[in-house]
């Protein structure tokens, strides 16, 4: 994430972060909030090697499943009407 912070920095196009990201600072780099109205949401991703053993990676796999299926099981279907 810092060296995306670097690009922007040095004029290279914008990074959407965190809130708490903005204890980084950086000559040129400024934050902005993202407002919204109603509710929203990002897509995230997850990178790691495809075969990774690690019983770390295992548990925080797991509980990114178990939150986005919670998540999507609490969110209003918005697509076209049937």
């Amino acid at each position: 994430m810092v060296t995306g912070l670097a690009l922007v920095a040095n004029g290279y196009g914008v990074q959407i972060v965190p809130e708490s990201i903005r204890a980084v600072s950086m000559p040129g780099l400024v934050y902005r909030p993202i407002k919204a109205k109603g509710d929203s949401s990002i897509d995230l991703q997850c990178a790691y090697l495809r075969d990774e053993t690690s019983l770390l990676l295992a548990a925080v796999l797991a509980v990114i499943r178990e939150f986005s299926r919670s998540w999507a099981s609490s969110v209003p279907d918005v697509g076209p009407k049937k």
